[in-house]
């Protein structure tokens, strides 16, 4: 592994100087940042973390299928969390529990939307797929409660101090 770039941008850039052979990108960064190297071939994915794949690329192992012990299962679970998340949206701290309520009912209707569904599809190349504010409320919640052990051997796979 390789580190020290600053963003994506730069390993993508790495990449096409041929000093790093690859990344971990989720296939919307892809599909919306180089949808050519989708389409020719320019790249290869290898395994997918997260929700299910949502630009439908089969033979493209899932990583929860290849662990076999409880304790890989948490490491996957946990690993996963941001994936899951997506690109969330937040409301600051102290705004009321019903308007809170009210952005995530404004958001569910927009998710449902056939013109923006489809705008947005035809964009990404790909599925919508969204999250519920409850149901990412429960990842958060499952992050925070991870246990320490679990933690250390997320830091040690991926290479955080």
């Amino acid at each position: 592994m390789i580190t020290g770039y600053q963003s994506s941008n730069d390993v993508v850039l790495a990449m096409e100087r041929g000093e790093v052979h690859g990344q971990s990108s989720s296939l919307q960064y892809w599909a919306i940042s180089r949808p050519d190297w989708l389409t020719d071939g320019r790249i290869s994915h290898l395994l997918y973390v997260g929700p299910p794949d949502p630009l439908g690329t089969p033979g493209v192992p899932y990583l929860g299928d290849l662990v076999t012990t409880p304790e890989d299962r948490a490491l996957v679970d946990f690993i996963e969390i941001g994936s899951r998340l997506g690109w969330p949206l937040f409301a600051p701290p102290g705004v009321s529990p019903a308007r809170v309520e009210t952005l995530r009912q404004a958001f569910e209707r927009l998710m449902e939307d056939p013109a923006f569904v489809a705008d947005f599809e035809a964009t990404v190349k790909g599925r919508l797929n969204p999250t519920t504010g409850a149901d990412l409320a429960l990842f958060v919640d499952r992050a925070l409660d991870t246990p320490p052990a679990t933690l250390d051997a997320a830091k040690t796979i991926l290479g955080i101090d």
